[in-house]
């Protein structure tokens, strides 16, 4: 199972973006499942479309990704995971009890949603490019 985060989604959408191409590969990985059933969380879902038409102003883009992600869903090739209140509440608390050494460290509160999910849905990987994740003691997809 991988737990996919927005940073992810988001590089294979916006062509500008300086993992474009890497997360294009880890996408064909993912989607014929090399890591096991791909999880989006519906934070992560929400956070997706909201950047992507923050960053770009597309709103077609927003349409696209989300015909994208919806098709997969219909397929059973991605599962969509909805946070139960219990799950919530301790990411509540990863989040407000990390350690802010510098801004490169820090956890956004849908970041301590994805590790807790992870961990509570006994997940082998997280698919993202942010390095913060090495605290939950899963491994990164890619690495």
């Amino acid at each position: 199972m991988i737990v996919l985060d927005t940073n992810l989604i988001f590089a294979k959408f916006a062509l500008g973006d300086e993992n474009h191409k890497k997360a294009n590969e880890i996408f064909n990985d993912i989607l014929t499942g090399k890591f096991g059933l791909p999880i989006l969380l519906d934070y992560v879902y929400n956070e997706i479309l909201t950047l992507i038409y923050i960053r770009t102003k597309n709103f077609d883009l927003c349409m696209r990704v989300e015909k994208f992600l919806k098709n997969y869903f219909n397929k059973d090739v991605i599962s969509f995971v909805q946070t139960p209140s219990e799950l919530f509440w301790k990411a509540n608390q990863t989040f407000l009890k990390q350690e802010i050494i510098n801004q490169k460290r820090f956890l956004s509160f849908t970041d301590s949603i994805i590790g807790e999910m992870a961990i509570w849905l006994n997940s082998s990987y997280i698919g993202t490019f942010d390095g913060q994740f090495y605290r939950f003691g899963i491994e990164v997809i890619p690495k």
